[in-house]
């Protein structure tokens, strides 16, 4: 067997078992965020979604900046109820 017909067997079955892993997922969104938080990196992503990396580097980072603005909301309760009790 060539190094190519590996290569392609290898990708089918990571094709395969990311579907399984997104298989309950309702959404597009749901799947990507999935997939990056196991470790796949965007290109692969967007080859097993079917979809542009540059849209799943853009979920992605949407994602994260929700984080971040949940963290720093979180912070600024934290501080807020903290200073009430000072």
């Amino acid at each position: 067997m060539d190094e190519k017909t590996i290569i392609e067997k290898l990708d089918i079955l990571i094709k395969l078992n990311a579907s399984n892993v997104i298989k309950e997922d309702k959404t597009q969104t749901e799947s990507i965020l999935k997939l990056n938080g196991i470790g796949i990196g965007y290109k692969d992503i967007a080859k097993i979604i079917g979809t542009s990396d540059s849209y799943v580097a853009m979920i992605i980072s949407k994602n994260k900046n929700k984080d971040r603005k949940k963290k720093d909301n979180a912070n600024m309760k934290e501080e807020a109820e903290n200073a009430k009790e000072e």
